[in-house]
């Protein structure tokens, strides 16, 4: 399966409105079904769902397929194409790290003290609002003596 900028009016792009991310992506391929090559092509309405994994430090999303629209498909393929489609995107994309914990965690030197305030991500929620995604993260600072950071 490959994925296109664009086709039939349909562009592969990342939308952020009404508190979610959905993500049209224009698809193309071929599928074996009983020893035949059936070629495919159209769009996959997606939704991407963001999650914070704590003990990992990590922000992954996955990518939700809500529906499958393939053109030139015989309609007695299509629920095996779909099928196809859906299992395709899940293996290859799932789950996708948005943020690592490097790009989460903070370590602010104290040099008064000889020490540093480390602070750990304990929560990530997200708010998808007219074209702009805020990640509101809530973090738990705790202090040391005698750690500096390391560059």
């Amino acid at each position: 399966m490959t994925l296109a900028a664009e086709g039939n009016g349909v562009k592969t792009e990342v939308k952020f409105a009404g508190g979610k991310i959905s993500a049209p992506l224009v698809v193309s391929g071929n599928y074996n079904l009983l020893g035949n090559c059936v070629q495919f092509k159209g769009w996959v309405q997606t939704t991407i769902q963001l999650s914070f994994d704590q003990p990992n430090q990590t922000l992954y999303g996955r990518l939700n397929v809500e529906g499958v629209n393939l053109e030139g498909v015989n309609p007695l393929a299509n629920n095996f194409v779909t099928v196809f489609v859906r299992t395709a995107i899940d293996n290859k994309v799932n789950p996708m790290q948005f943020l690592r914990p490097q790009q989460l965690q903070l370590l602010i030197p104290m040099q008064a003290s000889n020490g540093s305030v480390k602070a750990q991500v304990k929560d990530v929620r997200s708010e998808a609002l007219d074209g702009s995604l805020r990640l509101h993260i809530t973090y738990e600072f705790a202090g040391t003596k005698g750690q500096q950071p390391q560059g």
